[in-house]
């Protein structure tokens, strides 16, 4: 479970990388150039990946973890909760107009922030109690 919690973590600050780059460049737009377009397109695709990654490593580490109590398991359980409450304020973020996609984009910064917390904590428990 250790390598999946360090995956998690490794998986969440690369797309925290990959979500400003995305944020920086913006999205690929009819007005900018081809290698704009090119690199931002590429940039969001690696952020969709890793955030499907980080959904699936997550379910992962909840399965993983079925029929435990404590908190270990309840930081997992509110950790998915978190990352797919990301995920849907990502998927938002593409689906509506500007001003609401910047508060679901919001949304999925706090998401972030939440499921790093807490997964990071279940590692940080885990490597005190070895």
């Amino acid at each position: 479970m250790k390598e999946r919690l360090r995956a998690i973590i490794g998986m969440l600050i690369t797309i925290f990388v990959l979500g400003m780059a995305v944020n920086l460049l913006g999205a690929p737009d009819s007005g900018a150039s081809v290698a704009h377009n090119i690199l931002s397109g590429i940039i969001l695709l690696l952020h969709v990946l890793t955030a499907v990654g980080i959904v699936v490593v997550s379910a992962q580490l909840l399965y993983r973890t079925r029929g435990q109590k404590g908190r270990q398991r309840n930081h997992l359980a509110w950790g998915f909760g978190a990352v797919c409450f990301a995920f849907l304020a990502g998927v938002t973020t593409t689906a509506i107009p500007s001003p609401w996609s910047d508060f679901a984009s919001f949304l999925m910064a706090l998401g972030f922030m939440a499921a790093l917390i807490l997964y990071g904590a279940v590692l940080l428990r885990n490597a005190a109690a070895k």
